[in-house]
C-alpha cells in the first residue's frame, strides 16, 4: 500500500525555506540533507522510519550514527536517504527542487513525476504530476516542434527548452489550482511560455524582443511570475502557443504574426508581465485573422500553381503524342527506304556494296531517330523531378501521381512502345535487306 509522503515533503521544504539545513536534490534517487540541529534531525529520521525509508547520518565529526545514538554525536548533522522508486517517471521530495528540474527537464521515458507535497494531480502534455501515491494511466500528447527551431538564441538557450509540452496543461480547458505544486509549475511554465512566444533572446539572463515591427525589447525574460497572471490570462497564454505550435509545417508563419500584433499592441517599456496580461487576447485575435488572410493569399498561389501544373501536363501529354505522331512517320520513310533498297536489287543490277552502304545509312537514320525520342523521355523525367522539388512540394505523393505521373506516363508509354516495335521492325528489314543482297 502506497503511503502519501506530504509529512515529509512538507517538513523538507520548511528546513529549505527557514534556512534550518541546506537540501540537495535533483530529479535522481538521492537526497541529502546538511546542517540539521539535534531537534530537526530527530524529526526528520522519525518521518523517514514512519515511511519505511533507511537513512545514513553523519554527524559534524564525520562519524556514522545510527537513530538511536544521535545524541552522542556533534550537531549539526547530515542525512542522506534515496527516494521511493517512481514506475515509468521521477519523484522529487522538495517543491523547489521540482521547480528546479523543469527549467531544463529530461523527458525521456518520464510520464509521471511524482512530488510529496502535491495535493492534486494534474497533466501536462508531457506527463502527469501527482502525489506519491497516485497510480494510475497516461498517454502524452504527440511532440510539437521546439522552440529552440524558431526563437533565435543569441547565447545561452537555458531559457527556451527542447520540447514546450511539460509547459502546456493537457487539457484546453484545465485551470489553475492552490496546490503548491502546481503554482510552481505555472511559474516555470509562465516564464517558458512567454520566452516561446518571442522573437528573440539574448543570453540567459538577457534581453527578449519582439521584432515587430515596432521592436520591442524586455529586460531579463524569466521571472515572469504567473501569479501576476491571472487564471485568464495564463489560460489565454497557454492557448497562445498551443496555438503557435499546434502544426510545425506553420509553426514559424504563426510565431512571426504573433510576435507583429504583440509588438503593435504592446507598450514600448513596459513591464513584461503586465504587456503580455494586458495583449495576449489581442494579439492572438489579431494574429489568427492575419493567419487566415495569409492562408486565403497562399490558397490562391496554390489554384494558380496548380493551373500552370495542369498546362505544363497537358503541353507534355501533347509533346509525347506529337514525338509519337512523328516517329511513326519517320519509321514509315524508313520502311519504304527499305523496300526500295530491296526493289532494287533484285531487278536490277545494282553493285551490292551500293545497296549496303544505302542500308546501313537507312539504319543510321532509325537509331538516330530513336536515340533522340529516348534521350526526349529522359530529360523530361528529369525536369519533372526538378519541379517536384522546387514547384510542386505541396502536393502529396498520391495527388502528384494522380495530376502528373499517371496523364504523361500514359503518353509516353506509347512513345516506349512505338520505340521498341520501330526498332524490331528496322531490325528485321534491313537484316533481310543484308541477307537478299549477299545472296543475289
Amino acid at each position: 500500500m502506497k503511503l502519501s509522503l506530504k509529512p515529509l515533503g512538507t517538513f523538507v521544504n520548511l528546513l529549505n525555506e527557514g534556512g534550518r539545513a541546506v537540501v540537495s536534490e535533483s530529479h535522481f534517487a538521492q537526497v541529502s540533507i546538511n546542517g540539521l540541529s539535534f531537534d530537526d534531525a530527530t524529526q526528520l529520521l522519525a518521518l523517514l522510519s514512519g515511511f519505511g525509508l533507511v537513512a545514513n547520518i553523519v554527524d559534524d565529526a564525520e562519524q556514522e550514527l545510527d537513530a538511536n545514538s544521535l545524541l552522542g554525536g556533534i550537531a549539526p548533522f547530515s542525512v542522506t536517504f534515496a527516494k521511493p522508486e517512481i514506475k515509468g517517471g521521477i519523484g522529487f521530495i522538495t517543491t523547489f527542487a521540482f521547480q528546479g528540474w523543469l527549467k531544463n527537464p529530461d523527458i525521456s521515458g518520464v510520464t509521471h513525476v511524482a512530488v510529496a507535497c502535491a495535493t492534486a494531480a494534474f497533466a501536462t502534455e508531457a506527463f502527469v504530476v501527482s502525489p506519491w501515491e497516485w497510480s494510475g494511466e497516461f498517454t502524452p500528447k504527440p511532440q510539437r516542434k521546439s522552440p529552440r527551431l524558431v526563437v533565435i538564441m543569441r547565447g545561452s538557450s537555458a531559457v527556451i527548452p527542447v520540447d514546450i509540452r511539460p509547459y502546456l496543461l493537457h487539457g484546453v480547458d484545465d485551470a489553475l489550482s492552490d496546490d503548491p505544486v502546481m503554482i510552481a509549475w505555472s511559474d516555470a511554465a509562465a516564464d517558458v511560455c512567454v520566452a516561446s512566444l518571442a522573437s528573440e533572446i539574448e543570453g540567459s539572463n538577457g534581453k527578449l524582443t519582439f521584432t515587430g515591427p515596432p521592436r520591442l525589447e524586455f529586460d531579463a525574460p524569466v521571472n515572469v511570475d504567473s501569479k501576476r497572471l491571472v487564471q485568464s490570462d495564463f489560460s489565454l497564454l497557454q492557448g497562445a502557443v498551443r496555438w503557435v505550435y499546434a502544426v510545425e509545417r506553420e509553426t514559424d508563419l504563426k510565431h512571426r504574426l504573433f510576435g507583429q500584433e504583440f509588438s503593435r499592441l504592446a507598450n514600448k517599456g513596459g513591464n513584461l508581465a503586465d504587456e503580455m496580461s494586458r495583449v495576449v487576447a489581442s494579439a492572438l485575435d489579431g494574429a489568427n485573422i492575419a493567419y487566415g488572410f495569409s492562408v486565403q493569399e497562399m490558397s490562391r498561389e496554390a489554384l494558380k500553381g496548380l493551373a500552370d501544373l495542369r498546362k505544363a501536363v497537358a503541353d507534355e501529354t501533347q509533346k509525347a503524342s506529337e514525338a509519337a505522331r512523328q516517329l511513326a512517320l519517320n519509321a514509315a520513310g524508313a520502311e519504304f527506304y527499305a523496300l526500295g533498297l530491296l526493289a532494287a536489287r533484285v531487278t536490277s543490277t545494282v553493285d551490292p556494296f551500293i545497296i549496303d552502304c544505302m542500308a546501313a545509312l537507312g539504319v543510321f537514320y532509325v537509331i538516330a531517330v530513336l536515340y533522340i525520342n529516348w534521350r526526349y523521355l529522359i530529360q523530361q523525367g528529369d525536369q519533372r523531378k526538378v519541379w517536384r522539388a522546387k514547384l510542386y512540394r505541396y502536393l502529396t505523393d498520391d495527388d502528384y501521381t494522380a495530376m502528373v505521373i499517371a496523364p504523361i506516363s500514359h503518353s509516353e508509354r506509347l512513345l516506349r512502345w512505338m520505340m521498341v516495335v520501330i526498332a524490331i521492325l528496322s531490325l528485321v528489314t534491313f537484316a533481310a535487306i543484308w541477307v537478299i543482297n549477299h545472296a543475289v
